[in-house]
């Protein structure tokens, strides 16, 4: 892809936000753990009841028992780490116009492999971790991202390169992504499937 884009005329060059991913990414589990507990209070008051473990999949309560663990000081801290990251992310647009990146780390993979009832949950943990490692930082800045499906597997499946804007750039991204979907289209393609 990053081939295609220079011969598209823009310039491509290997760049990466200057970001401390593993303090990072416990911020990140802090904050979704506290939020996972907050929603499953919510929902509490609604039902009139407390939420038991029967009332979720597995890994939202295993999720939501963690939060409970987490003092304010803490969640604190991880809120205060993302907001560092978002304005390290900034410093980064500072320069550049769009990150491209692989959206996913691994070809898509086989139904319920990632699902939410898991019977070992470290090693759910680590597969979740190994397959998407490159979304979460747009979804925590609040940066436009696209995921185009421009490659495809050998099986036959799509395999998405993602693109990431400075904060309410959409314009340049949907630029850019209307003249790749001109030069290598997909409207019409179709993951093949294969009865097991």
């Amino acid at each position: 892809m990053a081939a295609l884009c220079r011969q598209l005329g823009h310039r491509v060059e290997v760049a990466t936000p200057v970001i401390d991913y593993k303090g990072y990414t416990a911020a990140f589990g802090t904050i979704i753990a506290v939020q996972t507990l907050a929603a499953l209070r919510e929902r509490e008051r609604q039902m009139g009841r407390a939420c038991t473990e029967a009332d979720v999949e597995p890994v939202t309560w295993l999720i939501a028992q963690s939060g409970q663990r987490i003092d304010g000081l803490t969640f604190a801290s991880a809120e205060t780490t993302l907001d560092e990251a978002a304005r390290q992310s900034a410093d980064f647009f500072k320069d550049w116009d769009l990150l491209l990146s692989p959206t996913l780390a691994q070809a898509p993979v086989e139904l319920g492999k990632l699902g939410l009832s898991p019977t070992n949950f470290a090693q759910y943990a680590a597969d979740v971790t190994a397959f998407s490692p490159y979304t979460s930082l747009a979804n925590v800045t609040g940066q436009p991202s696209i995921s185009l499906p421009l490659g495809w597997s050998r099986s036959g499946l799509p395999l998405g390169v993602m693109f990431t804007a400075r904060f309410a750039d959409e314009a340049t991204l949907l630029s850019l992504s209307r003249t790749l979907e001109r030069e290598l289209p997909w409207y019409d393609r179709r993951p093949t499937f294969r009865a097991s």
